[in-house]
């Protein structure tokens, strides 16, 4: 049987086949984890941010009576776990917003300029216009929205709505900048205010309905959640992002799984290669004549 077994010096192709094996198995690894890993950032800055604090219930009934108060308790709660990067607040409800002959349906998002940009951002959407600052009394608004309601900068916007407690919500604001989002659905009825300008429209003073959390290192996600469940206590939802967009998650799983089929045939073809390289052409042929010998009669 040894004759029928090549030796390493007869094989000059036994090492260059595992070397490239394992050097295509590595880029394939190293390419589907760093496509995943820029997916997860690129989600996470667009909006949701790695964590999302509410008052418990507003995830399953998003409306401003769900709100809850912007205390520093909270937040220095919060801030205690050290993977926490940013703490931004948030205050978010649905408006009419009209021009002089349109109207149009628009989510407003009152936020602080500043640390909101250092979490998603925001300030590199702007196209045309200034940013806002905490001082401001105007809004930004995406473009998309703009141009259903045929306005530009410089022109007002009427915001009508329903604020904190049915308290009737209404306001004029000058459109101090335009900003441009990927996803249509965003860019065409997102408006931006400054939190104090949104409280006082919605008559919510010093209530938010989010803190977005950024993290110093996103593999300690589901761990910080808790830590910061604990802190806070059971009358608050602490949610990463994998929950806030289970179909971005689902999509990952899937990719992740098909990658590795494509892995397992490829391991396949490199155990098929080796075995080739190890058997003399003698033996192969030897096992075919074998293989291929009738049955005996029994």
């Amino acid at each position: 049987m040894e004759k029928f077994v090549a030796q390493p010096k007869q094989n000059p192709d036994f090492g260059g086949c595992c070397f490239f094996a394992v050097l295509l198995s590595t880029i394939a690894e190293s390419l589907k984890q760093g496509v995943f890993e820029n997916l997860v950032k690129n989600v996470v800055s667009f909006y949701t941010g790695y964590i999302q604090v509410h008052k418990m219930g507003y995830q399953q009934e998003q409306i401003l009576d769900n709100s809850f108060e912007d205390k520093s308790t909270i937040k220095d709660a919060i801030k205690s776990s050290m993977n926490i990067r940013v703490l931004a607040p948030r205050l978010e409800g649905f408006a009419l917003a009209s021009s002089e002959a349109l109207t149009k349906g628009c989510l407003i998002i009152g936020v602080d300029p500043a640390l909101e940009n250092d979490i998603t951002g925001l300030k590199a959407r702007l196209v045309t216009g200034t940013y806002l600052n905490n001082r401001d009394t105007g809004v930004m608004i995406a473009e998309g929205l703009a141009k259903r309601l045929n306005i530009s900068l410089q022109d007002t916007v009427v915001l009508i709505g329903q604020g904190y407690h049915g308290a009737t919500a209404a306001g004029k604001y000058p459109v101090k900048g335009l900003l441009r989002f990927g996803s249509p659905q965003l860019n065409d009825k997102l408006l931006y205010m400054p939190l104090p300008v949104a409280q006082e429209f919605f008559s919510a003073q010093q209530f938010i309905t989010s803190y977005v959390l950024s993290l110093h290192s996103d593999n300690d996600l589901n761990q910080t959640a808790k830590q910061v469940s604990k802190q806070i206590g059971d009358q608050y939802e602490v949610m990463t992002w994998e929950e806030l967009l289970p179909d971005i998650k689902q999509h990952i799983q899937t990719d992740s799984n098909n990658m590795k089929v494509v892995q397992g045939v490829l391991y396949l073809l490199i155990f098929f290669g080796i075995f080739s390289t190890q058997i003399n052409p003698a033996a192969i042929i030897m096992i075919s004549l074998i293989t291929s010998l009738p049955a005996p009669v029994k």
